[in-house]
């Protein structure tokens, strides 16, 4: 064997945490996809504003109302859990959000195909993330009486169907960004 070795699964399997340490860590991993969520959401409502009246428009409205359902429904988790959650992480989300605004897209002052495909490109890698999450809980809190009516893997699979409808433009966002004059 020559160092590239996978430990043993009991090897990692019994490593034990401090008194508290696994519901701190859930607290701070369910913070950061609140955060991503909350960004999530606005991104989605930026690019409906942005794209109405066009190919996108139903497509985002849906995914706006959905990301707003998935937002709501991590809060719930975290309070069913008992998790107090803090601010702070969520404001800075989004800031980051409305930073991203500011990056150049080619255009001075407007909203451009390249801002577009983007904005699309951040919001299929946020659902991805999602996705995840959901993913994670389904098997971290499996045990957890407080969120046993909650199903994770519907929303996992719902992730997958945003992803999906999203892809189905693919190929109109580029070829607005690239290939139109």
């Amino acid at each position: 064997m020559h160092g590239t070795e996978t430990p043993p699964a009991s090897s990692t399997a019994t490593a034990t945490s401090a008194p508290g340490e696994e519901e701190r860590l859930l607290r701070v991993y369910l913070e950061d996809h609140r955060a991503g969520a909350s960004a999530g959401h606005s991104l989605a409502q930026r690019m409906l504003h942005n794209n109405e009246d066009n190919y996108l428009t139903e497509t985002l409205r849906t995914l706006e109302r959905e990301i707003g359902e998935d937002k709501q429904t991590l809060e719930q988790v975290a309070s069913r859990l008992g998790l107090v959650m803090r601010q702070w992480k969520m404001i800075l989300g989004s800031v980051g959000e409305s930073v991203a605004r500011l990056k150049a897209n080619g255009r001075l002052r407007q909203y451009s195909p390249l801002s577009r495909l983007e904005e699309f490109e951040m919001l299929v890698a946020g659902i991805t993330t999602k996705e995840s999450l959901w993913k994670t809980c389904e098997r971290a809190l499996a045990r957890r009486p407080e969120v046993a009516d909650i199903d994770f893997a519907e929303l996992a699979r719902r992730a997958e169907r945003q992803v999906a409808a999203l892809e189905n433009h693919r190929q109109h966002i580029v070829e607005d960004a690239f290939l139109r004059s």
